[in-house]
């Protein structure tokens, strides 16, 4: 093995090991909760993880499904009834959760379809395309 095959391995192992923000997406109702993710400053488009329960094992799981992929965490949440709880939950474990005012929220002009999948997926595009805390209401 030549030195700059180990060396590109090296380099490699290296770039794995850095931990990217993932800045995850929640559209927050009574029976279930929408979420989506995507990595921050990324070209890809949101993935849509589908849906959990409200309980707070359901999101637990979640969590740890999530920290599987990179331990920075970001959440977003349209700003609710039901959002609150939820953001006590998550700052309780030291994770940065952000409430997001439904006006602030990107959509193209004439969009009047709106569906959880796409909640999700907007609020993560707004948390990974923008200055964390820039437009955040704070319960």
């Amino acid at each position: 093995m030549t030195s700059g095959t180990h060396r590109r391995r090296q380099n490699r192992r290296t770039a794995i090991g850095q931990s990217t923000l993932l800045c995850v997406g929640l559209d927050v109702h009574k029976d279930s909760i929408a979420v989506a993710h995507a990595q921050e400053q990324s070209a890809d488009p949101p993935v849509f993880a589908g849906d959990i329960g409200p309980r707070h094992a359901d999101l637990d799981t979640l969590i740890r499904r999530l920290e599987a992929k990179t331990p920075a965490l970001v959440f977003a949440y349209e700003v609710g009834p039901c959002g609150y709880g939820l953001f006590r939950r998550l700052t309780a474990r030291d994770f940065a959760c952000q409430v997001v005012a439904r006006s602030l929220i990107p959509k193209k002009p004439g969009d009047k379809v709106k569906t959880d999948r796409r909640d999700a997926a907007r609020l993560t595009l707004k948390d990974a395309n923008s200055t964390c805390g820039s437009s955040v209401a704070t319960p």
